[in-house]
């Protein structure tokens, strides 16, 4: 990895972990922002793939769908095993959470769940690639 690639690496993933540390947040709140955690989480995901993508080379592509940043991390011959189980979980939360007028009530249970796919997403990265680079 060039400097240049760690230095971005570095970047997306420090953004991964706040993104993920805001769902945490949010789910800490009273009542819990369960739309804010799904929306972070979702959003944390994108972020180690666009991470990964860094480490290739590649720039990062201008997408929030996990299964199409799935894709690429795959063809890209990244030393990371299968995530499907994590995409399928998050991408239902690319877009919706982000509109008021579109986003529905998230159970608890459900933001759960998806603070526990993103972290499983960024454990992933950081075990292949180094935490910090």
């Amino acid at each position: 990895m060039t400097a240049a690639e760690r230095e971005l690496y570095e970047a997306w993933l420090g953004r991964a972990r706040d993104d993920l540390a805001l769902a945490k947040v949010a789910l800490a709140q009273e009542p819990p922002i369960t739309w804010g955690v799904v929306y972070h989480a979702h959003q944390a995901a994108e972020k180690a793939f666009k991470a990964v993508l860094s480490v290739a080379g590649l720039p990062p592509m201008p997408t929030h769908d996990l299964d199409a940043l799935a894709s690429a991390v795959a063809a890209s011959g990244a030393k990371l095993p299968p995530l499907c189980e994590e995409t399928e979980t998050l991408s239902p939360y690319a877009v919706e959470p982000r509109y008021p007028e579109v986003t529905r009530d998230y159970t608890v249970d459900e933001a759960k769940k998806a603070i526990a796919a993103a972290e499983r997403v960024v454990v992933t990265v950081e075990e292949a690639y180094g935490r910090d680079g």
